[in-house]
């Protein structure tokens, strides 16, 4: 389990347990795969992050830069 930030959320993390809005009323419940309407929603309610099943989120965010990097300079840099 992991806090994620809501601007640091990718899509197809795994909510932990139900997020609720100020009245009680449930927002996004638990085992909620999150969509790009649901930071939409997260976002107009000022919810800053949720909790998620999974990794930490600097590995998942490291990885998502390793896919940004060309894959040449990748391999120069592992082969030194």
């Amino acid at each position: 389990m992991a806090t994620a930030l809501l601007r640091n959320l990718p899509t197809g993390m795994v909510v932990v347990k139900d997020i609720f809005d100020l009245n009680g009323d449930i927002l996004i419940p638990s085992e909620a795969e999150i969509e790009n309407r649901h930071v939409k929603v997260l976002k107009s309610w000022g919810i800053a992050g949720v909790e998620i099943i999974g990794e930490r989120m600097d590995s998942i965010i490291f990885d998502q830069y390793l896919k940004q990097i060309d894959s040449e300079d990748l391999k120069k840099f592992q082969d030194h």
